[in-house]
């Protein structure tokens, strides 16, 4: 398996609901195959340290260029949330791959001020 890659925490207080966007951009060093599993936490600690995979909140992407998003409904979970990225390459000569991860909250507890 590959190394996971952790986002930071995120404050979730105040928000029931979160879509997680994944992308992948080009793939070097030609492996034979990728396969990238991208997961969504949470926890209770602001530093992460006792972040767990919330189920159901996982996506896998197998090539370059490409878009994952999972939709998360917040109610009942922790306070922190953050993403994880675990690419498993096949082959190749030190592959690698960029990839980006965005988190939108949404549903938010309350209305902004007027």
């Amino acid at each position: 398996g590959g190394v996971p890659r952790f986002g930071p925490a995120i404050d979730r207080f105040g928000f029931d609901s979160l879509v997680a966007t994944f992308v992948t951009g080009a793939v070097t060093g030609a492996p034979t195959a990728m396969s990238m599993v991208c997961r969504v936490q949470h926890g209770d600690a602001a530093d992460g340290r006792d972040m767990v995979d919330i189920p159901g909140a996982v996506a896998t992407i197998i090539a370059a260029d490409l878009i994952a998003e999972i939709n998360v409904d917040c109610r009942g979970l922790r306070r922190f949330v953050r993403v994880v990225v675990t690419t498993t390459f096949t082959g190749g000569t030190s592959p690698a791959v960029l990839v980006a991860a965005t988190i939108a909250m949404g549903e938010a507890v309350w209305l902004p001020a007027v």
